[in-house]
């Protein structure tokens, strides 16, 4: 009985594990047949995207194909305008290179030209004043004008019958006149610095009880501050950066020390009414009196060079600038004139055709290369310098 009851079991047992694996085995098909239908599923979508990715591939190619073969057209279009405008445009262009080219040529022969010019003619031959401005200084006799360091105009009136100095500010009007309250007349100025002048007076026609000489002024205070004797009438004044050189009638030169006052003469160079005098460096230029001359001497007196030309008659004021160039105002022949520093040669730079009418005293500017020049008028000059 026993071995058939374990019988009946296993039988049970072998019957229940078909039926389990029957239904496994049907489980397993089922699971294939999943996974087939994704794995084709996924294969069709990759077919698709390779469809998509070479019909995309397509259209690009496409566009590509009609956006360059429209660049080629604009490119032939544009090569086809830019060639017009070349050859519309060449002509003109090589006509102006041309034109240019010839210009060239011209300005590189002035240049050489210019060149020879400053090597071997001399310094007068290129020289030129150019008119800068007309200045007004309300004088009846401008006999004496001079620039201090700041740019201010100062003009004497020896027409006056007492002392009288006008003053210009650097806007050419007029700062301010010092008229001090004398018998004296005052004939020529020049600055010492930025707020001193000194000026020349002569009493007059009332000379009694009057001296002559120097009137030291004090722009700022408006006044005289020290008066310095000569023994005669002073006429031209300049000052050489230490002392005052003085014209003095019926005597020599006057040489005034400024920080002393001290007093010493130039031999031989007596001067007559109305004498100017300039210097430059170790040399003294003077005008004496109404002879039709310019000399030039040295501080001993030595004699350097006489100048004596029918383009000059009646010299009066006499200026020099930093190269040594005498210039003097012909009163008389009614212009202005510069001289070489060795007294050889002379170019007449202005006459009165310019304006001048009895041309009376000049001032060479020597910071700013200006000259300024007066008439036995009422209007003065001034002039730009240039070198070439």
């Amino acid at each position: 009985m026993g071995n058939a009851l374990t019988s009946f079991l296993l039988k049970t047992l072998l019957a229940k594990s078909s039926e389990l694996l029957r239904d496994l085995e049907q489980s397993l098909g089922d699971v294939l047949k999943n996974i087939k239908r994704i794995r084709e599923d996924r294969e069709n979508n990759l077919q698709s995207i390779q469809t998509q990715k070479n019909k995309i591939t397509m259209e690009i190619d496409n566009i590509k194909t009609r956006i360059s073969q429209h660049l080629d057209k604009l490119k032939v279009s544009f090569i086809r305008e830019l060639e017009q405008a070349f050859d519309n445009y060449y002509g003109r262009i090589q006509t102006i290179i041309s034109s240019l080219k010839n210009q060239e040529h011209e300005i590189r022969h002035c240049s050489t030209e210019f060149e020879l010019i400053k090597k071997y003619a001399s310094n007068l031959q290129t020289f030129l004043v150019d008119f800068k401005q007309k200045l007004y200084p309300a004088c009846s006799w401008p006999s004496g004008c001079s620039r201090t360091r700041i740019g201010a105009f100062l003009f004497t009136d020896y027409g006056t019958l007492n002392f009288k100095l006008v003053t210009f500010n650097d806007q050419r009007k007029t700062a301010f006149e010092i008229n001090l309250p004398t018998a004296y007349t005052a004939f020529d100025v020049t600055s010492i610095d930025e707020n001193t002048v000194a000026i020349t007076i002569n009493p007059g026609d009332d000379r009694k009880g009057h001296d002559f000489g120097i009137s030291i002024v004090d722009l700022t205070k408006k006044k005289a501050t020290r008066f310095i004797d000569l023994p005669d009438e002073p006429y031209g004044i300049t000052y050489n950066g230490k002392s005052l050189i003085c014209c003095v009638q019926d005597k020599d030169i006057h040489v005034i020390s400024c920080t002393d006052y001290s007093v010493d003469t130039v031999p031989n160079t007596v001067l007559r009414v109305y004498s100017y005098v300039s210097t430059h460096a170790d040399k003294i230029v003077f005008k004496n009196g109404y002879a039709h001359k310019v000399f030039c001497c040295l501080y001993d007196g030595t004699p350097l060079w006489e100048f004596n030309d029918e383009v000059l008659r009646t010299p009066h004021g006499i200026t020099v600038d930093n190269r040594g160039n005498v210039f003097v105002a012909g009163c008389y022949s009614g212009n202005a004139i510069v001289i070489s520093p060795d007294g050889k040669q002379c170019k007449q730079i202005l006459n009165t055709e310019n304006g001048l009418n009895y041309p009376y005293e000049n001032f060479v500017d020597k910071l700013r290369n200006q000259l300024l020049l007066t008439n036995n008028s009422t209007v003065a000059y001034l002039y730009n310098i240039s070198y070439l």
